[in-house]
């Protein structure tokens, strides 16, 4: 601001002010030059302008002669944000007349009540010069001039309420006034003040009697505060105020903690002149947020030998503070964690919250879990399952899992902090472990070593321990014979000389070995217990694909010990055996083998008895041939077919006896039995060989049809029927395709994986049959069926079934009824005469041929003789198919009359009724014309006379 020129006359002096304002950090330095040149002895006032921002000002006074004389003045203002500068110089400048309001500047350093507003002008004379106050239109007389500048001091009681300060100036050589205003909202001082509501520590909540809220408002010059609880204003004496270092008012509500858990809100009203604000705390509602806790012991914990910690997460929470403590068998330990949660973006996020067991815990049945309170208002804190049994004793288990070149040898050992150590009788194996923890927070060690199979199968055993902290060690030990059936390392098989040998050459018997480690297995062969030696060849053992070893032993035997029975046995002394394992044979003395066959599909759906047979096999012809066979019936004898001797089959010889047995007897579950007594070797007749059989009941089964596309073979279709049911009892299928005869599939059981079992039929035909053939049907019987008549039947059709569509018409001698456009082929065409149906000598229905589109038509021929046709007889054409049944209806129609026009231009052909009728007509006129020629003769006569 310029110096004016009231103070060059009077005082000799020219006083220069530099106003710097709105600036922060308060830190900052001023320097003038004159002409150039710095100078000293300039001072500076520093002024708080704002709540934020600071204004200074600094002034400088020259002779007036100096400045008089084109003098340049300078300021120059430093600050951290960069340096300002304004240059002035007696005579250049605008002469334009300006006017600037200042905002208020505030006594002292922290500001004060009372402050100045600088109105400032440029380009004006200050000879003539009229300057005007006023505050919301009234005229304040209380200003003095400094300067080109008019002061007019202020009271914050005037100003912070918003009044409107005005200042006018009327230059001497103008007519206009030039007017600036300026009031509290408008002149920047006030930054808009924030407020933050912090709530009370939940540790202040759960453990004292009062909780303070805190409301801190930053730029909070002219600001007052007040509370509301629930919507009502709270009382002035539970609340403190007090300004921070930084000027910031806190304001303080102290609640009892009673009222603090039942509140819903809470609010700090911040009243301003200019920016008015508020924030509150609205009280979640209980359930509102409903987390989750899990407790877990972390691995890479029990990797950095940490392994008595335990962390809590925490799921489910957003923005709000939760107590965390660790529970042992459901009660409270003392340490208790207090987490504030921040606002998740991400609904799975987890808050993780660490706890050290306390040494004093460490019981063997301890189970630890995480109690969280998250909501004082809700009725019960949330709480984790619980952990396993942390330190009880450890658990070991070993198994192995065989394998073709070595035996994988599994040591699993689970607890706190389980170690393992395997005893591997000085083998040196690689030894490769795994751990995991389980969910009980038990940690899991595995550990595996491959042994060779010729350390395997020498029997050695192997030892694997495991210690955890104080706990009892615990050790198991395996080896082939304690963890392998002896069957799975040597098998021992005896094989006799052939059925048909001769009495004159000697025998060949045969000890046969499989397994490993078998070469050095000693082989003892013993006749009628004696042992031998003589006549023993034992060759080398050989490797197998699969690794096992094969191991032969023969021993030649003169022939007429081996026909005289005697008793053969190898003995093998096994690694494992406390006793050698032994094998016998001698020459069989014919024994016989007797089996009863259940009746067929086919004589069950086609015939009305079943057929069984008793199927006798031996090694020796003449017991088969003098086996004696008895038959019964729920113990009633039975007559017999013959046996027929059907020759060797398999190295046996085979005969068999047939029993046709009554379906209804089959079907009630009477007990067949077959009773064959063995007289060629003198068998007691009371005690023959006996086998039974009868129908197997069970629950209605459920019939499933079907085809297997992934089985498709490009020749054939098949289609699959499978009946099961919780109990299935004896089931019997075949098969229908277009309703023809009864055909067989091939019927088997199949084996379900929950243990279960099913009978599957498949039927197969040929893919060019599929065209005229597509209803297949599956008719199934079984044992529990009442009505074993009526099968059950499932369809299944692989065209679209199409219904037929029929047209009756009639030909000389004959009717003709047109059948087209049905699919599946199978149809059925009945002639009716008067409803009565008609015998099959008097028609003649087509075979049905296959459209282009798939579909088939047909026809059929009545013959008819003239009678029945004149008779007016109705005749009815029937078709029945699989999609229903239609008819059609004909008869001769009622004579009419009929009317002829001779056209001479046309020469139609009369038929031969026409013919009849004029004839019969001429001789009807003709006698009549005779008739009344003889009445008119004898009239005559009469008059005459």
């Amino acid at each position: 601001m310029l110096p004016s020129e009231e103070e060059g006359l009077q005082n000799k002096t020219s006083t220069f002010v530099c106003l710097a304002r709105d600036f922060a950090p308060q830190l900052h330095k001023f320097h003038w030059q004159h002409n150039g040149n710095h100078l000293l002895g300039e001072s500076s006032c520093e002024q708080k302008g704002s709540e934020a921002n600071f204004t200074a000002s600094s002034y400088l006074v020259i002779s007036h002669a100096d400045w008089a004389s084109g003098a340049s003045v300078k300021c120059v203002f430093e600050h951290r944000t960069g340096n300002l500068s304004k240059q002035v110089q007696q005579g250049v400048g605008d002469l334009t007349p300006s006017v600037i309001l200042h905002p208020p500047m505030w006594r002292g350093k922290d500001g004060g009540s009372k402050a100045q507003l600088l109105c400032a002008f440029d380009g004006v004379d200050m000879k003539s010069l009229a300057v005007e106050w006023s505050v919301d239109g009234n005229p304040q007389p209380n200003s003095e001039m400094f300067g080109q500048s008019s002061r007019l001091e202020v009271d914050t009681r005037d100003w912070n309420p918003g009044s409107r300060y005005s200042c006018k100036v009327k230059p001497g050589d103008k007519k206009s006034w030039i007017e600036k205003s300026i009031q509290v909202c408008s002149d920047g001082h006030f930054l808009a003040p924030e407020a933050e509501l912090d709530r009370p520590p939940l540790r202040d909540v759960i453990t004292q009697q009062e909780v303070v809220v805190t409301c801190r408002v930053t730029a909070a010059g002219a600001s007052r505060v007040s509370w509301r609880v629930d919507d009502k204003h709270t009382q002035s004496q539970a609340v403190k105020e007090y300004r921070a270092a930084n000027g910031r008012l806190i304001s303080n509500l102290t609640l009892p903690v009673t009222t603090w858990n039942t509140l819903r809100s809470v609010s700090c009203k911040v009243e301003h002149p200019c920016y008015p604000t508020e924030a509150s705390i609205t009280m979640p509602e209980p359930g509102s947020q409903e987390p989750t806790v899990i407790i877990r012991r972390p691995l890479e914990d029990w990797e950095r030998d940490q392994s008595l910690v335990l962390e809590c997460l925490l799921g489910g929470l957003s923005s709000t503070e939760v107590s965390v403590t660790l529970q042992a068998n459901g009660k409270d330990l003392p340490k208790t964690e207090y987490v504030t949660i921040p606002v998740q973006k991400d609904q799975n996020s987890l808050t993780a919250v660490r706890f050290t067991i306390p040494d004093d815990q460490k019981g063997v049945n301890k189970r630890f879990s995480c109690k969280v309170n998250h909501n004082i208002q809700a009725k019960s804190p949330k709480i984790s399952s619980s952990t396993g049994k942390l330190f009880a004793p450890p658990t070991l288990e070993l198994f192995h899992t065989p394998g073709s070149g070595s035996t994988k040898l599994v040591c699993v050992g689970s607890g706190f902090n389980p170690q393992l150590k395997w005893n591997l009788s000085e083998l040196k194996l690689n030894a490769i472990k795994k751990k995991s923890m389980g969910e009980g927070g038990r940690l899991t060690v595995t550990s595996e070593v491959d042994v060779p199979q010729t350390e395997w199968y020498k029997g050695t055993t192997f030892s694997c321990e495991v210690k955890d902290e104080n706990q009892k060690h615990q050790t198991r030990n395996i080896s082939i014979c304690s963890a392998a059936p002896h069957t799975g390392f040597a098998d021992v098989h005896l094989v006799g000389p052939p059925v048909n040998v001769t009495a004159s050459h000697d025998v060949l018997v045969t000890c046969l070995l499989v397994g490993y480690g078998i070469s050095e297995l000693p082989i003892v062969w013993k006749v009628d217990g004696r042992v031998v030696s003589d006549g023993v060849t034992t060759p080398p053992s050989s490797v197998n694909a699969n690794g096992t070893q094969s191991r032969r032993s023969e021993l030649k035997l003169e022939a007429k010990k081996w026909h005289g029975r005697a008793d053969v046995s190898c003995e093998v002394a096994r690694l494992c055996d406390t006793a050698p394992l032994v094998r016998s044979i001698s020459k069989p003395k014919g024994q016989l083998s007797v089996e009863l066959a259940p009746p067929s599909q086919r004589d069950i759906f086609l015939y009305s008895k079943v057929a069984l047979e008793c199927i006798i096999t031996g090694a020796d012809s003449a017991a088969v041939d003098d086996a004696q066979v008895t038959w019964t019936v729920a113990g009633d004898k039975q007559l017999s077919q013959s046996p027929d001797k059907q020759g060797m089959r398999n190295g046996q010889f085979r005969k068999v006896s047939k029993l046709m047995v009554d379906m209804a007897d089959w079907f009630s579950g009477k007990v067949i039995e077959c009773l064959v007594s063995d007289q060629h070797y003198g068998v007691v007749k009371n005690s023959p060989l006996t086998r039974s059989i009868q129908k197997s009941d069970g629950a209605d089964p459920e019939v499933l049809i079907y085809t297997l596309p992934e089985a498709r073979d490009p020749n054939h279709d098949s289609v699959v029927c499978e009946v099961r049911g919780p109990s299935l009892g004896d089931v019997y299928v075949m098969w229908q395709v277009d309703g023809g005869g009864y055909v067989e599939g091939n019927t088997g059981l199949l084996h379900q994986d929950n243990g279960s079992v099913s009978v599957v039929s498949i039927l197969t035909v040929k893919s060019q049959r599929v065209a005229d053939a597509t209803l297949f049907t599956c008719a199934v019987k079984h044992g529990g069926m009442k009505d074993y008549t009526a099968p059950l039947s499932v369809q299944y059709s692989k065209m679209t079934r199409s219904v037929p569509t029929v047209t009756l018409l009639h030909r000389p001698g004959e009717l003709v009824c047109l059948v087209f456009g049905f699919s599946p082929a199978a149809i059925n065409i009945t002639w009716l005469k008067n409803s009565i149906r008609v015998e099959a000598p008097e028609q003649g229905t087509a075979q049905p041929s296959r459209g282009p589109d798939g579909r088939f038509s047909t026809h059929s021929h009545l013959n008819l003789t003239s009678g029945d046709w004149d008779s007016g007889m109705k005749f009815t054409c029937v078709v029945t198919h699989v999609t229903g049944e239609l008819s059609q209806d004909i008869s001769k129609p009622e004579p009419k009359n009929e009317v002829f026009f001779h056209d001479d231009n046309m020469a139609d052909a009369v038929p031969e009724d026409t013919v009849a009728e004029t004839l019969n007509m001429a001789w009807a006129f003709l006698f009549l014309f005779l008739l009344s020629l003889l009445y008119s003769c004898t009239a005559t006569l009469i008059k005459v006379k």
